[in-house]
């Protein structure tokens, strides 16, 4: 395949001598480094926070010259992990006998944050608090830090086998939103076990009528031993999350390749902000026209004239074509396309008590190549099946009396798309050498036997993959080093969509799913074997459940239970969160204590609690012996 005519000829520049396929050369220069755009008051002249915010566009966020503060809570969110941040605490109520009187006691104890900590590996035993322990009948006292709106309480012990059944059976949960915890508590409906009506689940799960909440009480009356790993607190979603949003902020050269993010030297990506961004050649991502009152006749002007002129004489507000699209941070990078002088920030705050001091933008100059766009064929496939794509890519490289081409020579493709193998890779129609490497559910890296720095060099890489929802993207992006503060750091330009290859119609990074297709969450359920025989000899011992799932946005609560033909369950294979894409379970024709089974027909059972409710698919297994 060729790319479609171009008018920009062949650049002369040499080639970088190949040394191995896996060792980036980089042509570096004095001018071949990355610089940084800093806002946040630390010192010297970076730019405060309020110097820069487009207030139009700030939403429950407290600025300041030197921070950006986010006090509300995200739609969903469980509550309690954060707790401590925002100033709330946890501890117990209880009594102990001394000196024949019972006497009350308030405080923390060991272990009790295990049960806010959002880790379902670690856990509060009452028998286990201190040398001694506690009375298994005690009071949990959870303070939010702040009163939310709640619908939802979730808590269990360790899912494991030992411990799963170790689960309380009598205790209360009641809440209060007064500011006092000596202030009179609530009981959650469905959340009152007694001894007369005792818990037999080891998870409860409970959603119920939102109320304001900002204390929390666990009452334990169980006089069994018990334990529990999380108790989780989630909010209604009724408060929005909060929003920043920057002017337009220049880099002091033009042509900067945008590249890593950090904040008070940490990764933003570690941070609960959604961070995009977009790029420009100037200060206007929106234009601004008036009606110059001939006929329909417009005329451009600034922001603070339009917002002063009268309703009949303002016209249109327009995106700006020159500037790019909204583009969201991801693993720590900026993903606009295009080398543009100015960038704008967003940033949706999605926790409470999230702070951020100082953001600092890397960029490099010059850029990698002048031009880069991209293109994958075929656009449209079957859902689940392996399929043969190309990905073409068209760079133009730079020459300038500045500074010399400087190319690369690795490529970046980051997507959802279950890749199987590279299969080749050519450079102006010419297979070369390359080496490769795949990660599961990111996408895969390509390095280069060769430096690219000829302008309208040609690229094809041709791989196998399936995809597992619509509109699966193929970010694609290059890569070369440069020097930050003494040290070589990768810089990425990230490949505009653009349609270069005259065999294949488009010029999207975009697959779809064939329209015609009816796809479920869940699909392809299949045993390996419907017949188990556990008997020792090797042969059928053990059956694996493969599935596939479908169209999830993020990974989703999945179970597989094994039930008998009286609907009770003797067996819980997995309870956990997945992503879309290929998965299986194996059963070995035990249950959950271990034992094997007695021989005949038992269901499985595959639950997806999707964002359009559960989806279940079952079958019939049979054991013999």
């Amino acid at each position: 395949m060729r790319p479609k005519p171009t008018t920009s000829p062949r650049a002369g520049a040499t080639r970088s001598a190949f040394l191995t396929a896996v060792v980036l050369l980089t042509h570096l220069s004095c001018v071949d480094a990355i610089d940084s755009l800093v806002v946040g008051q630390t010192a010297g002249t970076l730019l405060g926070w309020g110097n820069v915010a487009d207030w139009a566009q700030v939403e429950r966020v407290t600025v300041s010259y030197d921070s950006l503060f986010k006090w509300d809570v995200s739609p969903g969110d469980n509550l309690a992990p954060g707790l401590l941040r925002r100033g709330g605490r946890i501890f117990a109520i209880y009594e102990v006998v001394e000196e024949d009187s019972l006497v009350e006691i308030a405080g923390p104890l060991p272990n009790l944050e295990n049960l806010v900590d959002g880790d379902g590996t670690t856990a509060f035993d009452p028998d286990r608090a201190g040398e001694t322990g506690v009375p298994r009948a005690l009071h949990v006292i959870i303070d939010l830090g702040a009163s939310f709106s709640i619908n939802r309480i979730r808590l269990h012990p360790r899912l494991d086998d030992e411990h799963r059944i170790r689960f309380p059976q009598q205790f209360t949960v009641l809440t209060s939103a007064s500011q006092s915890v000596s202030d009179p508590f609530t009981v959650v409906s469905r959340l009152n076990f007694g001894s007369f009506q005792p818990n037999a689940e080891p998870i409860v799960d409970r959603v119920f009528a939102s109320r304001q909440a900002r204390f929390v009480e666990l009452f334990t009356s169980a006089v069994q031993p018990w334990e529990l790993a999380e108790i989780e607190i989630y909010g209604d979603g009724t408060v929005p999350v909060g929003q920043f949003q920057s002017v337009p902020l220049p880099a002091r050269h033009s042509f900067p390749v945008w590249g890593r993010v950090r904040y008070e030297g940490g990764d933003i990506s570690n941070l609960p902000v959604v961070m995009q961004t977009r790029t420009g050649p100037d200060r206007n991502p929106v234009l601004y026209f008036r009606y110059t009152g001939v006929g329909d006749d417009l005329e451009q002007t600034f922001a603070g004239v339009w917002g002063a002129l009268p309703e009949e004489e303002q016209g249109p507000v327009l995106p700006n074509p020159e500037w790019s699209a909204w583009s969201t941070v991801s693993d720590g990078f900026i993903r606009s396309t295009g080398l543009h002088r100015y960038v704008q920030i967003r940033l949706r705050f999605s926790e409470p008590g999230t702070i951020i001091r100082r953001l600092v933008l890397e960029y490099a100059q010059p850029a990698l190549v002048k031009r880069l766009q991209a293109e994958i064929h075929p656009r449209q496939v079957t859902a689940g099946q392996e399929h043969e794509f190309t990905l073409s890519v068209l760079s133009h490289t730079i020459t300038s009396s500045r500074a010399a081409v400087t190319g690369f020579r690795r490529l970046e493709i980051l997507t959802r798309a279950a890749v199987a193998a590279i299969d080749r890779v050519l450079v102006d129609d010419v297979e070369v050498p390359y080496s490769s490497s795949i990660r599961a559910g990111e996408g895969f890296t390509v390095n280069l036997g060769q430096r690219i720095d000829q302008d309208g060099t040609f690229l094809q890489i041709v791989f196998r993959a399936a995809l597992f929802r619509d509109a699966t993207r193929f970010e694609t992006r290059i890569v070369d080093l440069r020097i930050a503060d003494g040290r070589l750091e990768s810089v990425y330009q990230t490949a505009a969509a653009g349609d270069i290859d005259d065999e294949s119609p488009g010029g999207e990074l975009v697959v779809r799913i064939a329209t015609d297709e009816e796809l479920q969450v869940v699909g392809n359920v299949r045993p390996a074997t419907r017949v188990l025989t556990p008997n020792g000899d090797t042969f059928n011992d053990f059956t694996t459940i493969t599935f596939d799932l479908f169209k999830l946005t993020r990974p989703t609560l999945t179970t597989i239970e094994i039930f008998d033909l009286g609907s009770r369950r003797v067996r819980l294979l997995l309870n956990q969160e997945l992503g879309d894409g290929h998965h299986g379970i194996l059963w070995d024709g035990t249950d959950d204590a271990g034992r094997v089974v007695t021989p005949g027909a038992y269901l499985y059972r595959v639950s997806v609690d999707g964002d359009d409710g559960v989806t279940t698919r079952q079958g019939i297994l049979g054991v013999v012996y």
